[in-house]
């Protein structure tokens, strides 16, 4: 499978033409008719046509809205069992092709579970009439009468009731005090607008149309494998880059009582995580953008561990650059795009660092995209410093 979600397929041996295909709606094994819908130098895009023989991993569609070329699960004819590990074949090979970087001895594949109605957030489309649902993949027709499976039941409910005829685009969410949240150009349509989130009995009050993990799951499954990740190791001073509401700061955190610098733009984010934390004395949001705060003497304290969970474009170069010149001890590297994620760990190799381990979740089921966390060490010879004097 490719990153992206499509297979590489060959045309029959019969065929002149042995570009590689890649094609939708299809698992390793199948044998297919296709029609050819885009033609490149190097390679052809196909849709099915007829599956002649399903491979082995082929399912019925688990997505309805995904069955009439809804553009949310495209791993739906993918079958569960195997979706997990397909995913960290995707990542492994991304880094060593665009990164030039070998496995790291520790790998662990983590499937959240839940195949279907895993889903807490989703940006969805509206049509003329008001009607909500998934686009069409590459189009802005909305899927209406379709429903895709990713979703909690309680999001199906709210939105079987719920039209948005002045909006094009809804956000909508299901917080983890179970209420149901919707809202279109800013303006509330159901519930208060404000989520409430409780992780490890700490509560974070966000905008229901900002960031947060769309598994339910997710959020404890991150928190846990930072905290696993930095256990044995040390240090006064954190790093929280990217950091959002601050959901990684509990971890940082730690044991030792770290004293930890949180940075994020969005002032939604660095607001919500000041009022989470506004009894403890030893986190500090900042609310500037990571470059300008890394790279801008006197604004953040030398760090002995640093985690980033940069966006899906991944991380500046000014950003790795930056935090590696300060030698922290230990990086936590979280990517959500294989590609891009592959891209920032070369970038850290160039400044020495290399990955220790690599753990891969399945965090977004019935679709091609994973999250990727890396634990990062500098070289040998930098193991003694912590950065600072």
């Amino acid at each position: 499978m490719a990153h992206g979600g499509e297979a590489i397929a060959r045309l029959s041996d019969a065929a002149e033409d042995q570009r590689i295909v890649f094609v939708r709606d299809s698992v390793i094994g199948d044998e297919l008719e296709v029609e050819i819908t885009q033609a490149k130098k190097r390679f052809l895009r196909a849709r099915v046509l007829t599956v002649i023989t399903p491979g082995p991993h082929r399912v019925e569609a688990r997505c309805p809205a995904a069955a009439q070329s809804g553009g949310c699960c495209d791993f739906a004819y993918l079958d569960p069992a195997v979706e997990a590990e397909t995913k960290t074949g995707i990542v492994l090979e991304q880094l060593r092709r665009l990164a030039k970087l070998e496995a790291p001895e520790q790998v662990t594949t983590i499937d959240l579970g839940m195949d279907s109605g895993w889903r807490t957030r989703a940006r969805l489309g509206v049509d003329r009439l008001g009607r909500i649902g998934v686009r069409r993949r590459g189009s802005h027709e909305v899927v209406h009468d379709h429903r895709c499976s990713a979703f909690a039941p309680q999001l199906h409910d709210a939105l079987s009731a719920l039209t948005a005829p002045r909006a094009r685009e809804l956000s909508v969410c299901l917080d983890s005090a179970g209420q149901v949240h919707a809202m279109a150009k800013g303006q509330v349509l159901l519930g208060s607008g404000q989520a409430q989130e409780t992780i490890g009995g700490r509560t974070f009050t966000l905008p229901a149309d900002a960031f947060w993990q769309a598994h339910q799951r997710a959020p404890e499954t991150y928190q846990r494998l930072i905290a696993e990740a930095l256990s044995d190791i040390g240090g006064d001073v954190a790093w929280d880059l990217y950091g959002g509401v601050g959901l990684f700061v509990d971890p940082l955190r730690g044991d030792s009582g770290r004293e930890v610098h949180s940075v994020e733009l969005a002032e939604h984010g660095a607001a919500c995580g000041r009022r989470a934390f506004a009894e403890d004395t030893g986190v500090h949001f900042h609310r500037r953008d990571c470059a300008e705060a890394v790279t801008t003497a006197g604004v953040l304290p030398d760090p002995d561990v640093v985690v980033l969970d940069p966006p899906r474009i991944g991380a500046e170069d000014a950003v790795i650059t930056g935090t590696a010149a300060r030698r922290p001890q230990a990086v936590v590297h979280i990517g959500c795009d294989p590609a891009t994620f592959a891209r920032d760990l070369a970038r850290w190799a160039e400044h020495g660092y290399s990955v220790e381990q690599l753990s891969v979740v399945d965090a977004f089921p019935g679709s091609h995209h994973c999250e990727s966390i890396a634990l990062l060490r500098p070289a040998a010879a930098d193991t003694g410093s912590s950065g600072r004097d």
